[in-house]
């Protein structure tokens, strides 16, 4: 339903050691299926991990990019993405570069959602107005069925992510454009809020 990245690469409520932990995991793995087929692993693995009390778990991996925190990590890219993309089916030593902002991404769904899918989501965007809104783009996870409306599928359905000098600013920014939108929709409005992070704080205490 959406996800939050601070400046850099550390959460709020991560220390070093649990990046760099991570880290560890991934890259043992990736020294695993190296040692088991005699072949470079080269593309998008996505580590899912948990910061618990007693450390960071790995949940799952997924060989593609992770949605919607690929999408937090692509608005501040600097790197032409399909270079990157190109570079990665070379076999090129890539160095990556991002702008050093913070970033919230929420995405509307059909109410019901994930119960039910395959629905519409019936939604008027002022799009001129959320356009104004610096720093801020929305996208589609879905298209128009054969009667012209809006079907999610197994999807979402529309994301709006925003970036800013913290995390407070840039969901302040996608409240603002979400409250462009009319219509019948659900979302979660405490990703990205004060309380959400300092409740995860607490809990990796």
């Amino acid at each position: 339903m959406g996800s939050y990245s601070q400046k850099g690469y550390i959460l709020p409520f991560m220390e070093e050691k649990d990046y760099e932990k991570a880290l560890a995991i991934i890259r043992g793995t990736l020294a695993g299926f190296q040692k088991e087929t005699g072949k470079i692993c080269s593309g998008f693995l996505y580590g899912q991990f948990m910061l618990t009390a007693k450390g960071v778990k790995l949940i799952e991996y997924n060989f593609r990019p992770g949605d919607p925190e690929w999408m937090n990590t692509v608005v501040i890219l600097k790197n032409n993405l399909l270079e990157v993309i190109l570079g990665l089916l070379r076999g090129d030593d890539l160095a990556l570069y991002f702008e050093n902002q913070a970033t919230v991404c929420k995405y509307i769904v059909p109410e019901g959602y994930p119960e039910k899918l395959y629905q519409h989501l019936n939604v008027d965007m002022d799009e001129g107005s959320i356009r104004e809104i610096d720093g801020v783009k929305y996208y589609y996870s879905c298209g128009l069925d054969d009667t012209g409306k809006l079907n999610v599928g197994t999807e979402r359905g529309i994301a709006f992510i925003a970036k800013a000098s913290t995390i407070y600013e840039a969901n302040e920014k996608v409240e603002k454009a979400i409250s462009f939108v009319n219509g019948k929709f659900y979302y979660r409005k405490d990703i990205g809020t004060k309380d959400l992070v300092d409740s995860k704080d607490s809990q990796c205490q």
